[in-house]
C-alpha cells in the first residue's frame, strides 16, 4: 500500500511575499510579534535556531558596520546572517519590552529572544506561538485556508525571499 500523494493532492500551505507583508503589518505596534516574525522573515533560520540563539552571538561587523548573528544550525552546520537595520531595531524593541539588556556583550549567554519568564523558549512552545499568532490576525488569507498554516512552511517561503529584505524592511 502507498502513501504517496499527488501534487493535486497536497494541501497548500504556503504564505506568499504580500501575506507576510500583512503579517508583518498587522503586529508592527507589537514588539513581540513583530521581532519574531521578522526575524523569521528575513533570515530564513529555522525556529530551533532562533529559540537557541543567545544575544551573546550578535555582533558589530567592524568591517562592514552591520549587526551579524552566529550560531550552529542543523547537522551542526555554522550559521553567521546579517541583521538588517530594521530587524535589529525589532530585535531591540522585543528585548526592551521583555526588560532585558540591549546593549551588545559578547559574554551575554541569555536568549536572544527571552521568554516571558527570561528565559529560553522551548523550541515547541514557540512553534505553537507563532502559529497562533499567525491564525489569531483573521486576516482574509488566514481564514479562507481549508489547512492550517504550519510554521514550516512560513519558514520556507522566507527562504526563497531572501533576495527581497530590503523591501520587508521598509
Amino acid at each position: 500500500m502507498s502513501t504517496s500523494l499527488s501534487e493535486q493532492e497536497i494541501p497548500n500551505r504556503d504564505l506568499y511575499y504580500h501575506e507576510v507583508k500583512q503579517l508583518l503589518e498587522y503586529y508592527k505596534d507589537h514588539p513581540i510579534n513583530y521581532g519574531l516574525l521578522t526575524m523569521l522573515a528575513m533570515t530564513g533560520l529555522r525556529l530551533q535556531e532562533i529559540a537557541n540563539a543567545s544575544w551573546g552571538d550578535v555582533y558589530l561587523d567592524s568591517l562592514s558596520g552591520h549587526y551579524r548573528l552566529r550560531g550552529v544550525g542543523k547537522g551542526g552546520k555554522k550559521f553567521d546572517k546579517l541583521l538588517h537595520p530594521s530587524l535589529y531595531e525589532r530585535i531591540l524593541a522585543f528585548r526592551a519590552r521583555r526588560h532585558v539588556s540591549t546593549a551588545l556583550n559578547t559574554s551575554d549567554q541569555g536568549p536572544l529572544f527571552p521568554a516571558k519568564d527570561g528565559g529560553y523558549y522551548q523550541y515547541k512552545n514557540l512553534s505553537n506561538y507563532i502559529v497562533r499568532i499567525i491564525e489569531r490576525t483573521e486576516l482574509p488569507f488566514v481564514k479562507e485556508r481549508t489547512d492550517r498554516t504550519t510554521l514550516i512552511i512560513f519558514v520556507i517561503f522566507m527562504r526563497f525571499i531572501v533576495g527581497s529584505r530590503e523591501q520587508i524592511s521598509s
